[in-house]
């Protein structure tokens, strides 16, 4: 299935101290266009420039991930980058009007939650993946972290401390594990660092009960059992998100820590094949050259990928100008079900149209099978329509569709189909 760059639906605005500076900030997240990527906006400097997140713009610093672009920086925004990408959202401008991003009791659950309140929304384009290729390892003394290939992101984190008899694993695999637990485990040091964290000038935000002190505090204080290993799988995705591209692949983290994850997500981005959206995008051009729909019935906006024949993904905007909600209900307008299915079809036609022997054909609906309707589309959403070719032989075929909004099924259904010569008109037709 493609991923889809998403965005949020409306802006957050939070504040707090710098967990190291101490410095007050004001933070605004918003909504961005496609392709932006994560863009932070220094609003108390002249000129309101601009740092990209981004794994080239990071500087060597201990204990936190620190950005700088044409001599502006922005100080520690793993917990911000784990949060949105958590969340799906590849897409936001962040406005601070101090150089480190507050501090959220240590971990980044109370950002994450504001950000899914907001609403995040699907945008019309894929979004870059960066895909481990092969097995790779970076390492320096007792440290290391492994990569290999997978079809989902997984994280193991290890950590072992002898002189504190602890050793804790935690692992966490997107789609299947709970990223609560993730972003809400709170950062930690040693009991034997917190003075020489003085000396550096660091920790000056921090809270005692916003930060796990191992060496001096029972596990019975923890939020879960492995909560030092969990943050550390936060702080790894945060590093990870710096690619601007959803990753994919399996990673075995061994008491690494920042400057192990950016040597990591260097080699990764170098020697991985980086694919900007896997898709082929179709524009709304090249669908009408394609199928003969015209407005007002054309029903495919967009195409934002192709695999061969076998599947596609498009997008249709629902508008409140859509003629049809003039009647369909008054008063409150909701998208027929049956133009559903017709923009599910169309999709289907894109597919199996769009080269070879069926180029130029016109598609005649023969029977829809499966049909489920689970909730209602109005103005203002956007249907991510799914089409995956069951079965084609000769002029006929059957496509399996389904229609999104946010993530969640709107419709589904397996459509029948004929596909025929433009001077020929069978009995049935969509």
């Amino acid at each position: 299935m493609v991923i889809l760059q998403k965005t949020m639906r409306t802006p957050v605005e939070v504040s707090g101290v710098g967990l190291h500076t101490g410095i007050n900030c004001r933070m605004r997240i918003l909504p961005a266009d496609v392709d932006t990527g994560i863009v932070f906006v220094r609003v108390d400097v002249e000129g309101r420039p601009t740092v990209r997140a981004s794994y080239k713009n990071v500087m060597e610093e201990r204990r936190r991930t620190v950005l700088s672009e044409d001599g502006i920086k922005i100080q520690t925004v793993e917990h911000l980058m784990g949060a949105l990408y958590g969340a799906g959202v590849t897409n936001a401008k962040v406005e601070l009007d101090a150089e480190e991003v507050p501090d959220f009791g240590g971990s980044a659950a109370p950002l994450y939650q504001a950000i899914l309140e907001s609403g995040v929304v699907s945008q019309a384009k894929a979004a870059n993946i960066l895909r481990v290729g092969q097995g790779v390892r970076v390492e320096e003394k007792d440290v290391s972290i492994t990569a290999e290939p997978s079809c989902r992101l997984e994280v193991v984190y290890n950590m072992k401390y002898d002189e504190l008899q602890l050793e804790l694993s935690s692992n966490y695999i997107e789609g299947e594990d709970d990223f609560d637990s993730i972003v809400a485990s709170r950062t930690y040091c040693l009991k034997s660092e917190v003075e020489l964290l003085r000396e550096m000038g660091l920790g000056k935000g921090a809270k005692r009960e916003n930060i796990l002190v191992l060496g001096e505090d029972g596990i019975e204080k923890w939020r879960n059992e492995s909560e030092p290993a969990k943050h550390k799988i936060l702080d790894f995705i945060g590093d990870m998100a710096l690619s601007g591209a959803r990753v994919i692949g399996r990673f075995v983290c061994n008491k690494s820590g920042h400057r192990l994850n950016r040597r990591m997500l260097v080699m990764v981005a170098e020697e991985s094949v980086k694919t900007k959206a896997e898709s082929d995008i179709i524009e709304i051009e090249q669908i009408m050259e394609i199928i003969p729909h015209r407005f007002p019935f054309l029903m495919v906006d967009r195409v934002v990928k192709v695999d061969g024949s076998r599947f596609a993904v498009g997008v249709k905007n629902v508008t409140i100008n859509e003629p049809y909600f003039q009647g369909h209900f008054p008063g409150r307008p909701v998208m027929p079900g049956v133009l559903q299915i017709e923009a599910m079809a169309q999709l289907a036609g894109v597919l199996l149209m769009r080269e070879g022997s069926y180029k130029g054909k016109l598609p005649f609906l023969m029977g829809v099978d499966g049909v489920k309707f689970r909730r209602a589309v109005v103005p203002g959403d956007q249907l991510v329509l799914e089409a995956e070719t069951v079965r084609v032989r000769g002029r006929s075929g059957e496509v399996k569709t389904r229609a999104l909004v946010d993530g969640k099924v709107a419709s589904e259904a397996v459509i029948r189909f004929m596909l025929v010569d433009k001077n020929r008109t069978p009995d049935t037709e969509t």
